[in-house]
């Protein structure tokens, strides 16, 4: 085997040293192996999105016959997958029901059951075709499966976080917790817990009472407050003060006494709220996204470039050169999603897409002929569009 691919323009020889962000058109096991030879322990993020052996026609062949047949297929595929992550990387798997179960198993044999991370909950389009008749076999399926696995297990990804639509009122909740450690036994306010703990440090709770103690004399002087015990009717005015006086790098801790003579810490409003692994808030626009870019393609239920950016951003960094791999590149979406990533973050990360060569029909007048020629024109088509003057490559594998 060979370590260089061929550009499919000049016919020059690629060395794998030059193949970042590229389209390669050759079988993915065959362009895998190949990878080896210079990109083991370096790719930090693989998304794939491989057939799921329906047994239906699509423009790629989604029929690998039984369970083992198709887990056979995928086996040699993920080991090399295994082998190009960095220590701290991490794969994503887009299935459905079909082959769930079976590839849960392949995956905690290749990459071992103590690095599942998730089964991620990714909704799909409901067609209504069963409103016709009285009865079905089966309750109508809305939804697939992202499989998230790391290669270490003490690898760690960001805080996984939704913008809310409105924003969330600050509050305030109990300061003592019925956990039992005594070094978390101090005075604050005349009050020693003789059971139970306090939720800060002496130290950071001593702290957030002065802060409340400035909050309380910077509001005296602009609004109609002369008592502490105004205040505790005013969340208004606290959640404006906050807002007004924190950073993301500087949050504002307040501990203040209640009605009750209880004491209280700040919650601080937020338009955040945290995430969970159902991403019903995703939306199926994988075609629009594609023919927004080529409005004449037709491709079968490509992921959304939401979806993507979505793993990337969770995943990746923006100024690390990170290198991040589909090896069922489809239509190109992962491609697309990268640079769209880059654009919003201006990151450096750089993507291989790797796509067999599928004959399509009907973009004669793009010189789009196969799958991989889709992927590359769509990603070039895109770079222009943005005004991204960038060298995408296309290449093909040389056996």
């Amino acid at each position: 085997m060979n370590d260089f691919f061929i550009d499919s323009f000049s016919n020059k020889k690629v060395p794998l040293s030059n193949i970042l962000n590229s389209v390669i058109d050759g079988d993915n096991l065959s362009v895998l192996e190949k990878l080896k030879k210079y990109y083991v322990n370096k790719v930090k993020l693989i998304y794939i999105d491989p057939p799921y052996n329906t047994k239906r026609k699509f423009t790629y062949n989604d029929n690998f016959g039984s369970h083992l047949q198709w887990s056979e297929m995928m086996r040699p595929r993920l080991e090399v997958a295994y082998d190009l992550l960095k220590n701290d990387g991490f794969i994503f798997i887009s299935i459905d029901d079909n082959e769930i179960h079976y590839l849960r198993i392949l995956m905690d044999k290749i990459f071992g059951e103590d690095n599942f991370r998730n089964c991620i909950i990714i909704p799909r389009g409901v067609k209504n075709v069963q409103s016709q008749f009285v009865n079905s076999h089966r309750i109508t399926v809305g939804h697939e499966y992202l499989l998230f696995y790391s290669k270490n297990k003490n690898s760690k990804i960001k805080k996984f976080e939704f913008n809310r639509i409105d924003l969330r009122k600050g509050n305030w909740n109990n300061h003592w917790r019925g956990t039992d450690r005594p070094n978390l036994r101090y005075e604050i306010f005349g009050i020693t817990p003789k059971m139970g703990q306090w939720r800060w440090s002496k130290e950071r709770s001593e702290a957030a009472i002065l802060n409340y103690l400035k909050m309380f004399n910077e509001l005296k002087k602009t609004s109609a407050i002369f008592q502490f015990e105004d205040l505790l009717q005013r969340s208004d005015l606290i959640d404006k003060w906050y807002l007004e006086n924190y950073t993301e790098n500087r949050k504002i801790d307040l501990l203040r006494l209640n009605k009750k003579n209880k004491p209280e810490h700040y919650v601080s409003p937020t338009l955040k709220r945290t995430g969970s692994d159902i991403w019903t808030d995703l939306k199926n626009t994988g075609t629009h996204d594609l023919k927004r870019i080529i409005p004449e393609a037709a491709f079968d239920m490509p992921k959304s470039l939401a979806l993507i950016k979505r793993i990337i951003h969770l995943i990746t960094e923006a100024n690390n050169e990170d290198i991040i791999i589909d090896f069922f590149a489809g239509s190109g979406t992962t491609g697309q999603a990268v640079f769209e990533q880059n654009l919003l973050d201006n990151g450096n990360r750089k993507v291989i897409l790797i796509q067999i060569s599928e004959k399509i029909l009907g973009l004669s007048q793009y010189e789009i002929y196969t799958l991989p020629q889709l992927a590359y024109k769509r990603i070039e088509i895109f770079l222009k569009q943005q005004n991204i003057d960038y060298k995408f490559n296309f290449l093909k594998d040389s056996l």
